[in-house]
């Protein structure tokens, strides 16, 4: 009591309060408590039909976007052919699953796009793995559906919650995840279902995080929320609290409650008194419920009810005592930080911190600041981080954000981005744990940040992985001067990493922007930062750079895909790369995208030769074509490309030579026993032997006479010749027509001419000297 009365603090408020307590209480106790009680059920009910209206507008733009988006896919000229055709274009299947790809990429709230056809059983689905057969497809709930004749009648365009398979079918409950699958086919006769049809699925969590993100800001419920259908049946609910767990039930008991297009009213949930607040969709159909425990909603006029009685009895009967102890009760938290902080000082520091509370408070915070800077450049990076990578449009809150978090940028003037990537990063990854790598893209940012603001405005955003973007300010007057200057600058940057981190860097700088577009800049620089894949390890891409590629796309032509084909089964290495240099060469002006669509194309072209030969020979390749095309993907220059393919083409070629003489043997060994079951054929020739095998006439042509040193129709001649000769010594006395017609030649002139080729006498000395060697035997 002695420590307390010496307190300074300590008496100072127990003044205060004795006089403004004691002349205040009542009146003021009196007058809270009613005005809050007459509000607070008032507040409750617009609060939670504000909260209602915000997702259920956020609801309705989602199906918005979702119909647009999907009617978009749907128009496209691009897309029709992929839903009705009756046989496979790669190359068009291609393309069009890349721009598919990117434009789902680029759609946050698009978890995935299918494309079904029903004539080819086919069903496209955007990711790494994009065609699968009508059986095999991962979800075959949707397979189901479309061929229900019944979804032609009212499922068009119409949200179906589901859920589906986020893994390519493994049945794991885990990566199962909730979806709003829009369809969108023509209407057609077929009783069978549809031909063909254009799906999207939308991210179920997309509906969920907008409500969760709402109730985050609306911190005074403690209720919940939810979406049902007209049947009743629950869409998205947010989480984390108990009534979650019996909503169900009492939704499919009491929905003729809610039959009006809003309101609210009292009931009980499983025992619980709560209220009930709720508004309708109208393009939708949803109910958009939340539900508080009344105890939440009456709570605080319950305790000021309380603590109004206790107060006023206390002042009217025992103010100072009441007085008093209230100033201790207020004082300990701080008397307990004091004791707290003093245990840390020395002892002339903690005797001062008894007496001189507010003092030694303000000078113990101001150590605390200092190192709370360190969480504050957190949130910095935090907020640049989401600015990013979500869209905005609110100014004013970006502009609150920015001095809150000490942020130096002007969201009122044009942006710029850099991106700055590692070069060699998976090399970089193996030599260094996360939190070296962590340190390097730090300095990287800290390096860049002081390097530019000597000329401009800016902040360093550590975006993880291999990548530090730098937003700056820059004024659009005088853009091409502030450029130069950008990449001057940037290369300076770049020498200085190499030479004292021994790091290197490729930078690409994007173009001018206002900051509510920063998204979309962002998603731009990440773009063009592909193009180290043609410009190398240390450049600076521009833009400008970019657009002096050349616009017109590549094709690999298909008299390059037969040579490559051929060069291939033949194992001609000296082809293979004078074809593939060929092909790279073209490609090095190409976009990126060109270029990607060529590999993977390319690739495509390899491994269709390999199955080929394959089925045809003995040789079998170990390869994983989606492991090669992820290869591929991760290359960061056109150089890493050209090894992987070149390691490729050794493999290849070293099996093929590896089994040439063992694989040829086995071929002649096909024709030679083909031709002894059907010599008898008049149509049996070369082109139908090489038509039957499925191989090159000529490639077939070439391995025959290497092998028995005779051509496969000299050796077909022989085979008959033989045939006809054991027919006449037969002497069966068939005409001579009929043997030829039995051994398959139609021609007698011929005939004659190759039977005194092969035995040295005509036919007629032939028999002539049959019959007298007959007459003769005994």
């Amino acid at each position: 009591m002695k420590l307390l009365l010496q307190s300074s603090l300590f008496m100072k408020m127990l003044v205060y309060f004795m006089i403004v307590l004691a002349a205040m209480a009542i009146f003021l106790s009196v007058v809270l408590y009613k005005s809050f009680e007459k509000s607070s059920m008032e507040s409750v009910t617009n609060n939670n039909g504000r909260f209602l209206s915000q997702i259920s507008y956020s609801a309705d733009h989602m199906n918005e976007n979702a119909k647009n988006f999907i009617l978009s896919i749907y128009g496209d000229a691009n897309t029709i052919p992929l839903m009705y055709q009756t046989d496979s274009d790669y190359q068009q299947l291609i393309d069009a699953m890349d721009r598919l790809n990117r434009l789902v990429q680029s759609n946050s709230f698009v978890q995935s796009v299918y494309i079904y056809n029903s004539k080819m059983k086919r069903v496209l689905a955007t990711g790494d793995k994009f065609m699968f057969g009508q059986e095999s497809f991962y979800d075959q709930e949707m397979v189901t559906l479309l061929a229900n004749s019944k979804l032609q009648k009212n499922s068009r365009l119409v949200p179906i919650p589901r859920m589906i398979n986020s893994a390519f079918g493994e049945k794991d409950a885990e990566k199962n995840i909730k979806v709003f699958t829009y369809i969108m086919y023509d209407t057609s006769l077929n009783s069978d279902g549809i031909e063909g049809a254009i799906i999207v699925n939308i991210k179920g969590d997309y509906l969920q995080n907008i409500t969760n993100a709402m109730r985050t800001r609306d911190t005074w419920s403690q209720g919940d929320s939810f979406v049902i259908d007209s049947q009743g049946a629950i869409i998205s609910a947010s989480q984390g609290h108990p009534l979650s767990i019996h909503f169900a039930q009492w939704a499919e008991k009491n929905g003729n409650k809610l039959h009006a297009e809003s309101g609210y009213f009292i009931d009980n949930l499983d025992g619980l008194k709560v209220m009930v607040n709720y508004i309708s969709s109208g393009s939708l159909g949803w109910k958009f419920i939340f539900v508080t425990p009344y105890e939440e909603v009456i709570s605080d006029i319950e305790k000021i009810r309380a603590n109004t009685i206790k107060v006023v009895i206390g002042l009217l009967l025992l103010g100072l005592l009441v007085t008093f102890l209230l100033t201790l009760r207020l004082y300990a938290p701080i008397q307990k930080l004091v004791s707290k902080a003093s245990q840390l000082l020395t002892p002339s520091s903690a005797a001062e911190s008894k007496t001189n509370e507010v003092i030694f408070l303000n000078a113990t915070i101001s150590e605390a600041y200092v190192s709370m800077r360190g969480t504050l450049i957190k949130r910095k990076q935090e907020v640049l981080y989401n600015l990013l990578l979500h869209d905005t449009s609110k100014l004013d809150q970006v502009q609150t954000l920015f001095q809150k978090y000490k942020i130096s940028l002007d969201p009122n003037t044009s942006v710029m981005l850099i991106s700055f990537k590692i070069d060699h990063f998976e090399t970089f990854s193996t030599q260094f744990q996360e939190n070296d790598r962590q340190l390097f893209r730090y300095s990287i940012g800290n390096l860049a940040n002081e390097s530019y603001s000597a000329e401009f405005v800016n902040e360093a955003v550590d975006m993880g992985e291999d990548t530090v973007i730098v937003i700056m300010n820059i004024n659009p007057v005088t853009g091409k001067d502030a450029v130069e200057k950008v990449i001057a600058l940037t290369r300076s940057i770049q020498l200085w990493c190499d030479q004292h981190l021994r790091v290197s860097l490729t930078a690409t700088i994007g173009s001018g922007g206002n900051l509510t577009d920063i998204h979309r800049l962002y998603m731009e620089i990440v773009r063009d930062s592909n193009y180290r894949l043609l410009f190398g390890y240390q450049s600076i891409i521009t833009p400008e750079r970019i657009n002096n590629q050349i616009a017109d796309p590549y094709k690999i032509s298909a008299h390059e895909d037969g040579l490559l084909h051929e060069a291939l089964i033949h194992g001609k290495t000296e082809k293979i790369e004078a074809i593939f240099k060929e092909i790279m060469t073209k490609l090095y002006l190409r976009s990126y995208e060109n270029v990607m669509s060529n590999l993977r194309y390319l690739t495509y072209s390899v491994y269709d030769s390999l199955q080929l030969i394959e089925s045809n020979g003995l040789d079998r390749f170990e390869l994983d074509y989606n492991s090669f095309i992820h290869r591929i993907q991760q290359a960061e220059t056109l150089e890493e490309i050209k090894n992987l393919f070149d390691g490729l083409f050794s493999y290849i070629i070293g099996i093929v030579s590896s089994k040439k003489d063992k694989r040829s043997t086995v071929l002649v060994d096909t024709i030679i026993e083909h031709i002894k079951q059907n010599y008898t054929d008049k149509n049996l020739t070369l082109d139908s032997i090489s038509e039957k095998l499925n191989m090159s006439k000529i490639y077939i042509g070439k391995v025959f006479r290497e092998t028995k040193g005779q051509s496969v129709a000299e050796y077909l001649s022989d085979i008959r010749m033989e045939k006809a000769l054991e027919m006449l010594q037969m002497g069966d006395g068939k005409q001579l027509a009929a043997i030829l017609d039995r051994v398959g030649i139609d021609n007698k002139k011929y005939f004659y001419t190759s039977f005194k080729k092969k035995f040295g006498v005509t036919i007629s000395e032939y028999k002539l000297k049959n019959t007298k060697l007959n007459q003769d035997k005994p």
